[in-house]
């Protein structure tokens, strides 16, 4: 009995789209483009965290050392430092070997160097610290314990850049939550009205069916089925665009984030992000046509 009444249910759903074919190839499309857009933020949110996580594993910090410290202090200095806990390796660097390492990364441009003496750049320790997940409040504390050592002058650890990006992916995370909730509510609007105008469109259809003792459910349930159909076709819609937008998509985000951070490989999306895909259309249009079934039709 369960399910004849189903096939049944399906069958009328399907019979109400195809009628009003036109309204529903709207209604998908803009299901679908909503959710490519959340997608989108998805895709960046998804790989700005991957960058500050590979930022916070791949922790330098640079100490500079004052110029009068002589040599064996500075590699007293990194032995010290070489046994705490937090610091997996150190390389003590002289004026003149730290100035060649600046020469042979300025390449061509190395020229503008002539004539200047090495010890324009102050020896240094340069510090590696442990591989794992460095918060930018732990590595700050570690940069002032570091300060605070004798013969230390000034301490950097790409503070500025860890910072900005901190920043941008907070940013990034507001954002998304404002346009997820702006666009689900959207999307259940839409597919609200699409189903008051089906419900308008077979009005005496409907008042035929309470006359000879349809239930509210039965009247209801193909409504239901409409919106729940035209949301996954709206998720298959969004997951089709974004495989057709993939090299743009890569390519734009890799060049953006590439200006501040170096060389990326940008990751796309898990599979599993096309079944949420199609499981938050459908979500989405079945709230959306049970709020107009349950509101718009009377039996």
């Amino acid at each position: 009995m369960l399910l004849p009444r189903l096939r049944f249910f399906v069958t009328q759903a399907a019979f109400g789209l195809w009628r009003s074919a036109g309204v529903t190839a709207i209604s998908v499309l803009t299901i679908g483009v909503a959710l490519a857009i959340l997608a989108v933020f998805f895709v960046a949110l998804q790989n700005l965290s991957r960058v500050a996580d590979q930022l916070g594993r791949e922790v330098e910090i640079s100490a500079y050392l004052e110029r009068s410290l002589p040599a064996e202090d500075a590699e007293k200095r990194g032995a010290e430092l070489r046994a705490w806990s937090e610091v997996s390796a150190v390389e003590v660097l002289s004026s003149s070997v730290a100035m060649t390492r600046f020469r042979e990364s300025l390449g061509r441009d190395a020229i503008i160097l002539e004539g200047l003496p090495s010890e324009v750049l102050p020896p240094s320790l340069e510090i590696r610290l442990t591989a794992r997940a460095w918060s930018v409040d732990e590595v700050r504390a570690l940069a002032e314990r570091l300060l605070r050592l004798p013969g230390i002058e000034d301490v950097r650890y790409g503070q500025e850049d860890i910072e900005r990006l901190n920043a941008l992916l907070s940013f990034t995370r507001a954002s998304a939550l404002v346009v997820a909730v702006v666009l689900c509510l959207a999307v259940v609007l839409l597919v609200s009205n699409t189903i008051r105008l089906a419900v308008y469109a077979r009005r005496d259809e409907i008042e035929i069916m309470s006359l000879i003792g349809a239930t509210d459910a039965f009247v209801r349930t193909p409504f239901v089925i409409e919106g729940a159909i035209q949301g996954f076709l709206g998720g298959l819609f969004a997951c089709l665009v974004l495989v057709s937008l993939r090299h743009a998509l890569i390519q734009g985000l890799a060049v953006g984030l590439s200006y501040a951070y170096g060389p990326l490989e940008i990751e796309l999306v898990p599979a599993a992000f096309f079944a949420y895909a199609l499981a938050l259309g459908t979500g989405l249009g079945f709230l959306g046509s049970l709020f107009a079934a349950g509101r718009f039709v009377r039996v």
